[in-house]
């Protein structure tokens, strides 16, 4: 099986977005993964392919002023030739990869813009400004008790991070099992505990099931309120 490292390291980064030339220095990255999965990261934009040689020239494009046309013979861009020339990169690339999340080159205006390349990725969080907005109104002695005002929407946002919390506690891992069949060194196959009870599909529950309410044995949602130390 073939396999692929991954990086992670600054100097593959730099080399990738051309701020430096290759070979990168060398780095303690050791984790390896199979080739369809780091050839499906580069696709999705995870990732890039390691530069191993990188050449620079230049070439002939088509005008983009006046694309080309012969008729036009005082043109700003190309004197009237048809095609200018720019500088080009032809990059040697290896089967490993470099993580990253978003390419520097703008194609569109053409600047490197480096700051703004690597995005972290983000999740929703709460903030002070959301419990604020949410609940800065007065709460009502009706019953059900209830917020009024405005917050809505920040109410709602608090509401449904802690249904993925309790969704992230409540089981375990993907619907699916995500790892390889087989050891990228060893070759010997995987399994885990999703592969021996589930046949590989759905999720590990966490949390066991509640109780039935029994007054004597002082168990369920009803009947059990702790114990006193």
């Amino acid at each position: 099986m073939s396999v692929s490292r991954i990086h992670h390291c600054i100097s593959q980064e730099m080399v990738s977005q051309q701020f430096e030339e290759p070979p990168a220095k060398k780095c303690t990255c050791r984790k390896f993964i199979p080739y369809k999965k780091a050839d499906a990261m580069v696709k999705n934009g995870e990732a890039r392919w390691c530069v191993v040689k990188r050449e620079r020239g230049t070439r002939s494009i088509t005008c983009s002023l006046c694309g080309g046309d012969p008729e036009v013979k005082n043109c700003a861009k190309c004197a009237g030739l048809g095609a200018v020339v720019v500088p080009a990169v032809w990059d040697t690339y290896t089967q490993d990869i470099v993580l990253t999340s978003q390419a520097s080159h703008d194609e569109k205006e053409k600047k490197y813009r480096p700051a703004l390349a690597m995005k972290t990725p983000r999740v929703a969080t709460i903030e002070s400004e959301h419990i604020e907005r949410a609940y800065n109104g007065s709460l009502t002695s009706e019953h059900p008790r209830q917020w009024k005002g405005d917050g809505a929407e920040a109410r709602d946002r608090i509401e449904e991070y802690g249904m993925l919390i309790l969704d992230a506690r409540t089981f375990v891992g993907p619907q699916k099992c995500a790892h390889a069949e087989t050891h990228v060194v060893t070759g010997l196959p995987l399994f885990c505990a999703r592969c021996l009870t589930q046949e590989g599909e759905g999720r590990i529950p966490a949390i066991g099931k509640e109780p039935e309410n029994d007054a004597k044995a002082h168990q369920g949602r009803d009947h059990d309120y702790g114990r006193t130390i």
